[in-house]
């Protein structure tokens, strides 16, 4: 007897969206260390800026990397240093691991506006724009957007919009294609009252 086999239609995959936004009150920071290492941990990362302001991700990156050994817990310096390292990241090619960075950044402090921006750009140039736009939403609640920040959103939601309506159509095509249909068979008209008309044709 032959098993019967069920036809599914197989889900898109979207990565998760970031930390939710919370009030500034409700951002829960753990101590900095103490004396040396505390010291030693704000040198490298400086050290790490330094590196990265001259043009030398590689240098900067590792530099990042050492001060995030010291500031281990969830502390505002350790998001600082993500966000950082994760702009070296990006220097260096290297967009999941910023991605990956900036998550981390963003879930120690859901409000650090500069992982919240440069995860909106990562996003944008792994093209995961529905992503993106949702990111420079959330800037937009920090702070108001400069003129090229707006400029930048704008673009981005575009993108986002045209991504979701491949989405929506790769969607109902999946669907349409188990009765033998695709989006093809359907025509969209425009009434004289400004309602729309959807008519099937073969």
């Amino acid at each position: 007897m032959k098993s019967s086999t069920v036809n599914r239609v197989q889900c898109f995959k979207m990565d998760p969206p970031t930390a939710q936004l919370i009030d500034e009150h409700e951002v829960a920071l753990e101590p900095e260390p103490t004396g040396d290492a505390f010291d030693r941990g704000i040198a490298l990362k400086e050290a790490g800026n330094s590196a990265l302001r001259a043009g030398q991700y590689q240098e900067a990156a590792e530099r990042y990397r050492e001060a995030l050994l010291i500031f281990s817990g969830r502390t505002a310096e350790r998001a600082n240093c993500l966000s950082n390292y994760a702009a070296a990241c990006v220097r260096l090619g290297e967009l999941d691991e910023a991605e990956r960075t900036l998550r981390e950044a963003i879930d120690i402090n859901p409000r650090h506006i500069n992982a919240r921006l440069r995860i909106a750009r990562v996003f944008s140039a792994k093209e995961k724009h529905i992503l993106a736009a949702s990111e420079w939403g959330v800037v937009a609640q920090i702070r108001p957007l400069t003129d090229s920040e707006a400029a930048e959103r704008d673009v981005c939601n575009k993108k986002a919009m045209d991504a979701g309506i491949t989405t929506m159509k790769s969607w109902g095509n999946k669907l349409l294609g188990k009765l033998g249909l695709s989006l093809d068979n359907f025509k969209l008209a425009k009434n004289s009252d400004g309602s729309f008309n959807i008519s099937m044709q073969k």
